[in-house]
């Protein structure tokens, strides 16, 4: 089987076969980044007019991102209009991504309909026409394979060395699924992923799609460049600095009404309780306002101000 695209799938695992390695990961990674790639840069820089060095790096750059992607531009780089092919590919890509996003969605992020992954896409199927048509298409586009690797290494006989093998070695079989449409096998993993009945979510920090640990699980572990750090790890260090900016204000509405009560229970005549009572609507409505980012800290303090000692 000569394919661009050949992936193997075995329990939650899938395997990518790249010509001189498998690369094996998570069941959904090819999908998760296809997903989460940005094309609007490479659109950009793929319209400009390039010269062979500008051309190498872009390509460079998008092959770095995913095997697949490497796989993919193959067949352009050597072609004569690469450049132009470059464009329309990339344009392509993000017309795909699009169509699959309206796949996944209903599919595999969270829903409390008592459904599986796979119940909700023969339900998309069954109200989206065109979708169902892609996924009616797959077994004219896929081609399946058994494939051996013996030691990590695909097992040729015709091409093994004089004397062939000897034992002790490792032996390892399994199905692989190749196309030349990648569209193709991004459906056909889909399927899957509803088979296993997995779960995506869009991270709250970065908004790209991930694989939860657990159904508390809100942000990805992907390293943000700016920061060096992960979602996961920004958005514990947020909720950290949120809870001490509230407590520093709510501190300071404590200090300032227990203030206040006392000299209304110490001079009721000179400090009015229903004065009192005006300022401490004020002051927690205040106090509010600060915890959801309205007001700042100085702005607090003048908030919480007391009337002047009398």
């Amino acid at each position: 089987m000569r394919a661009l695209f050949c992936m193997g799938f075995e329990n939650n695992r899938e395997f990518i076969d790249c010509g001189d390695k498998v690369v094996e990961d998570q069941l959904g990674s090819v999908l998760i980044a296809f997903l989460s790639t940005d094309f609007k840069p490479w659109i950009r820089k793929s319209e400009l007019d390039h010269t062979a060095e500008s051309f190498e790096k872009l390509c460079r750059e998008i092959e770095a991102c995913h095997p697949f992607y490497y796989l993919a531009l193959r067949p352009i780089v050597t072609s004569d209009d690469a450049t132009r092919l470059l464009n329309r590919w990339v344009l392509q890509m993000e017309f795909l991504q699009d169509q699959i996003s309206q796949i996944v969605n209903p599919v595999f992020l969270p829903y409390q309909d008592g459904l599986n992954d796979m119940q909700r896409l023969c339900m998309l199927q069954s109200k989206e026409p065109q979708f169902a048509a892609k996924f009616m298409r797959i077994p004219e586009q896929l081609h399946a394979e058994r494939r051996t690797y013996v030691d990590g290494s695909r097992f040729l006989p015709v091409f093994s060395p004089a004397g062939g093998i000897s034992p002790p070695f490792a032996v390892q079989s399994r199905m692989f699924f190749g196309t030349d449409d990648f569209e193709t096998i991004l459906l056909f993993e889909i399927e899957q992923m509803a088979e296993m009945n997995s779960t995506l979510r869009k991270c709250g920090k970065c908004g790209k799609y991930f694989q939860p640990f657990s159904s508390r699980t809100l942000y990805c572990d992907r390293v943000q460049a700016d920061s060096g750090k992960t979602c996961k790890e920004l958005a514990a260090k947020e909720k950290y600095e949120k809870k001490i900016a509230a407590d520093e204000g709510r501190s300071l509405y404590r200090r300032r009404n227990r203030t206040y009560a006392m000299r209304v229970s110490r001079a009721p005549q000179i400090y009015k309780k229903k004065d009192y009572n005006i300022w401490k609507v004020a002051a927690v409505a205040a106090v509010e306002r600060y915890e959801r980012g309205e007001l700042t800290i100085g702005q607090l303090d003048e908030a919480l101000a007391l009337p002047k000692k009398k």
